[in-house]
């Protein structure tokens, strides 16, 4: 039988022998009938109450583990795969050209006077909604508000222009983007630097509505430019460099637009 430490066993232990104690004291100051084996035994008996005690104090039960329960079934969908963010050759890619158009056209609009090709490298997907960034030359906003029709791959291209042009003082510009770049370059009073660059962003997205973004810089070379205004051979005034794309936002379903 194991010991059970309880507040009612210690207790008892300690009743018991303190009871047997004093009643063998008793007994043998008193000089009982029963000769001296009486309280011996009572002795015995409160020796054998401390000693229990003592051991109880001493000797933890062991307490069995408790049996591993199995968990319950989780009730959570399984976690949503991490999209795919890779540029592959079907994706739609953007690349952003610029051309000169003065002299060649017969628009007389400030804004008018230089457009920008968006021409679609991809393989396979055509670039919907493509809108280029509003941007700062200076202190001049350059705003687009014009969305050019699906893009379609292998090279096609589709041209916006800018919307309009304010001035830092939010007012409408009425000069075109080249003399806004040369008032720009003036205006740092260097005339060792020999190129002035704004960077622009495109968004545009897949039939599966993935978000793609093309960047670039756009550079104004001011020597070119005072030549051409001098009617001297003259390079490109407005070209991009450094192209990068990448793909945004992921989606993970394609819409069905029927």
């Amino acid at each position: 039988m194991k010991w059970n430490r309880t507040t009612v066993s210690e207790w008892g232990c300690i009743v018991s022998g303190i009871v047997a104690a004093v009643t063998a004291i008793i007994w043998f100051v008193d000089k009982m009938p029963g000769g001296l084996w009486v309280p011996a035994l009572l002795m015995l008996a409160a020796c054998a109450c401390a000693l229990m005690f003592y051991l109880g104090k001493r000797i933890e039960p062991k307490i069995p583990l408790p049996l591993p329960v199995a968990p319950p079934h989780s009730t959570r969908s399984a976690p949503t795969p991490i999209p795919d963010a890779s540029i592959k050759d079907s994706d739609p890619q953007l690349e952003i050209k610029v051309a000169d158009l003065r002299g060649k056209t017969m628009s007389e609009k400030p804004t008018e006077q230089a457009c920008f090709d968006l021409i679609n490298r991809g393989k396979k997907s055509p670039a919907n909604f493509a809108c280029i960034e509003d941007f700062n030359i200076g202190g001049y906003h350059v705003a687009f508000r014009n969305f050019p029709p699906p893009i379609a791959p292998l090279g096609n291209h589709e041209s916006v222009t800018p919307h309009y042009i304010n001035k830092p003082d939010g007012r409408l510009c009425t000069n075109d983007i080249f003399t806004i770049f040369s008032a720009a370059w003036s205006d740092l009073k260097n005339p060792k630097l020999y190129e002035y660059v704004v960077q622009i962003k495109v968004t545009y997205q897949d039939d599966y509505r993935n978000l793609f973004e093309a960047r670039c810089d756009l550079v104004f070379y001011p020597s070119e430019n005072a030549n051409r205004r001098l009617g001297q051979p003259a390079g490109p005034v407005l070209e991009t460099k450094n192209h990068k794309l990448r793909k945004v936002a992921p989606s993970l379903a394609r819409i069905d637009w029927d």
